[in-house]
């Protein structure tokens, strides 16, 4: 049996680079296991203030800031996607929407579901550190 490993794709509040689809490609092609991305979208609860709607119009603030996330994440499954077609990898993919606060608890309860994790540690990227810490650790380091 096949091993797979894990790659959490966090897209909010910054998102991983596409620069990591070569990188976790080469890695699962390297010690012959398959990939499964899980994007980790966020979904920011309504907020049920009538002020939030006429000052600043919070809902659309949170409507863009979803879509964004979607994108970030639509982005990264498709270089993916062109770079495990390009070497011949095996690779599947899964969308989710988290609560903010439950991004990294979501990819280390995710992790434990495979043989192995990978994850796009990037200079400068507090989401990504943040993902680490979580999965290693079980939970989610304050800075």
């Amino acid at each position: 049996m096949s091993k797979i490993a894990l790659l959490p794709l966090a897209t909010y509040p910054e998102a991983n680079s596409t620069k990591i689809a070569s990188n976790a490609i080469a890695v699962v092609k390297h010690v012959g296991a398959a990939l499964h991305a899980l994007t980790i979208n966020v979904d920011i609860p309504g907020i049920s203030n009538p002020v939030s709607r006429y000052l600043i119009d919070l809902p659309e603030m949170i409507r863009e800031t979803e879509a964004t996330s979607r994108k970030h994440g639509l982005d990264l499954l498709e270089a993916l996607k062109a770079e495990a077609a390009r070497v011949g990898s095996l690779l599947t993919t899964e969308e989710i929407a988290v609560q903010p606060a439950s991004i990294g608890d979501v990819a280390a309860t995710q992790s434990r579901y495979f043989d192995f994790a990978l994850i796009g540690l990037e200079p400068n990227n507090q989401t990504a550190r943040m993902t680490v810490n979580a999965v290693l650790f079980g939970r989610v380091a304050q800075p």
